[in-house]
């Protein structure tokens, strides 16, 4: 494939996305992307379209033949997705992420292979291979697929889906698979624990430094796509991305009580217990996030991209805390 001219990013005004545009302009790409929200602030070096994860083939082909052939563009990043939604389970949890993220993400890529866009960069999630790993032995990109949850089911689903698209009318597919995904403006769990040891509340975590985890700074996954994107390798594969170095949770509070300039502190309970006490609570998904081990090994994501991690997981910390306001 030649060094392309043109990209499109589903999902620009998201998180990553917002990460990933200044990137992907700074090296000189024409780039258009999508949004959910005309309401958008629009960066007047961008084309911006709304677009929906609900859109057909028809729709998204539609739209790629817009202008015609200068309308087409010579890489997708699909980072567009339907996230945890609180007030859903069971069934409408699992019906809802599959349709959005398995069926919408094939409904994009067969009208990207039919209008002549040559490469597809899926953003996925380490969460296709489960919730947790054993101490010692992380997730490599070849591990089985054991998705636990909605959201890992229907990424598991579009990416079977999506290998067995590539190929298909010269569409080659590249899959990155980031496990939690931090930096300025993150929300969730992980921008509560911040704010809690901001407030220097002590924490009964002092015993969790055993376990290890895997981060990545927003800053390190947009490096490794922009790499992706203009890399003449790794179709029809998938790659796991993180910051290239694995904390435990202990670890992980002292890191942020630095960066954040707090007496934040933790003390010990026993796992076990905390255990009980998040069931009698309802909260053990959430505890267990900080528990257990979450580990992947980006040794052949280094090797294939010739990547490695620009920031520590020490320097992301610092980058996401210093510009959240």
């Amino acid at each position: 494939m030649k060094s392309p001219e043109r990209v499109l990013i589903t999902g620009g005004s998201g998180f990553v996305g917002r990460g990933l545009l200044p990137i992907l302009l700074a090296q000189g790409l024409h780039v258009t992307a999508t949004t959910r929200s005309a309401a958008f602030a629009q960066n007047e070096a961008v084309k911006w379209f709304e677009a929906d994860l609900a859109w057909s083939e028809a729709q998204w082909l539609q739209f790629f033949r817009r202008d015609g052939e200068a309308s087409v563009p010579d890489v997708v990043v699909h980072l567009a997705a339907r996230v945890h939604v609180r007030r859903e389970s069971g069934s409408e949890a699992w019906a809802a992420h599959r349709q959005a993220n398995a069926n919408g993400t094939l409904n994009l890529a067969r009208a990207s292979a039919e209008a002549g866009v040559k490469k597809f960069v899926f953003l996925s999630t380490v969460k296709v291979h489960g919730d947790a790993t054993r101490p010692g032995q992380p997730f490599v990109a070849t591990s089985p697929l054991n998705p636990v949850d909605p959201y890992g089911s229907s990424k598991a689903e579009a990416e079977e889906a999506l290998f067995a698209l590539h190929g298909d009318q010269g569409l080659s597919v590249v899959v990155i698979r980031p496990p939690l995904v931090y930096g300025p403006g993150v929300r969730g769990n992980f921008a509560s624990l911040v704010r809690i040891v901001e407030r220097q509340i002590a924490l009964p975590f002092g015993s969790i430094d055993m376990n290890l985890r895997s981060f990545v700074s927003r800053h390190n996954l947009v490096s490794l796509i922009s790499h992706v994107v203009c890399a003449d390798d790794g179709y029809g594969k998938a790659f796991l991305v993180s910051d290239g170095e694995d904390v435990s949770t202990k670890t992980l509070i002292r890191m942020l009580a630095e960066v954040t300039r707090s007496n934040s502190r933790t003390f010990k309970v026993p796992e076990a217990l905390l255990r009980v006490a998040a069931k009698l609570v309802g909260v053990e998904d959430v505890l267990s996030r900080l528990l257990n081990s979450l580990q992947v090994d980006i040794t052949a994501t280094r090797r294939l991209f010739n990547w490695s991690p620009d920031w520590s997981l020490q320097e992301g910390l610092s980058d996401a805390v210093s510009r959240r306001h």
